[in-house]
């Protein structure tokens, strides 16, 4: 029954849906608000690379997540895929506020305690940067998952 819990629980961590922090704050409306030049146009490659890729894996794992959840509907149980999920997730959201943090340098950092240095938006990403990575810890940490993965979906043997 344990297991279970914790199964439905990993799913649910990892969802992928804090990609968007719970608001309509994007990585590219940050890429756009702190990189962009008056056009609009991000001239850093190193950096356009880095959201083109992020994007290609917030939308590969929204597929993955409707495919599963769709087949938990249809009456299946959720297995150890949610290891997968809880792993993907909880990393590439970390993964998404860290590059918005990057982006955003100094004001990345801003204090919830700090209202005239830091702006609502920028206090925003701060919240949801240190909750990502705690989101790599709770549910059971990404090595703990990558254990499973390794044992239960792919049957590598123990080393």
């Amino acid at each position: 029954m344990g297991k279970r819990l914790l199964q439905h629980e990993r799913s649910s961590i990892g969802g992928g849906g804090n990609h968007r922090l719970g608001t309509e704050i994007t990585l590219l409306d940050i890429a756009r608000e702190y990189r962009a030049d008056e056009n609009g146009k991000i001239d850093d490659p190193i950096l356009r690379l880095q959201l083109v890729q992020q994007e290609m894996d917030v939308a590969a794992f929204g597929e993955t997540t409707r495919r599963i959840k769709d087949e938990t509907e249809s009456g299946l149980t959720p297995g150890f895929a949610t290891s997968m999920i809880k792993l993907y997730g909880s990393e590439m959201n970390k993964n998404n506020t860290e590059l918005m943090v990057s982006i955003m340098g100094p004001q990345g950092l801003g204090s919830y305690k700090d209202t005239d240095n830091f702006s609502a938006r920028e206090q925003i990403v701060t919240a949801a940067w240190l909750g990502n990575k705690a989101s790599t810890i709770a549910g059971g940490c990404s090595e703990v998952q990558l254990d499973i993965i390794a044992k239960r979906i792919l049957e590598l043997p123990n080393v």
